[in-house]
């Protein structure tokens, strides 16, 4: 997406960051849910890309989107980062069973 391209241009963590909480804010659709996870993946610190992916395990229980947050997850360094990603699938999965 094109769109993507340009935000991936960005050159502060913070910025990106925020503009990536705005999109997620506004729940988008799965497509753009799946770029929001690429474009974390892709450059921002350990502790910003699990806040966004934590966000993301928030407002979707679309299959392939808990699925790229699972695989995103797995590349997180930080035992807390990836517990708290952990945490939010397995929260969040628990939630909309019940």
């Amino acid at each position: 997406m094109p769109f993507f391209e340009a935000a991936n241009t960005i050159r502060s963590d913070n910025d990106v960051n925020e503009f990536l909480k705005g999109l997620i804010e506004r729940t988008p659709d799965k497509s753009v849910l799946l770029e929001i996870i690429h474009s974390a993946s892709a450059s921002l610190p350990t502790t910003t890309k699990a806040e966004l992916l934590v966000a993301v395990a928030k407002v979707s229980d679309e299959a392939d989107v808990r699925s790229a947050v699972q695989q995103a997850c797995g590349k997180i360094s930080s035992d807390g980062d990836y517990r708290k990603v952990a945490s939010a699938l397995f929260n969040e999965e628990n939630t909309k069973r019940n």
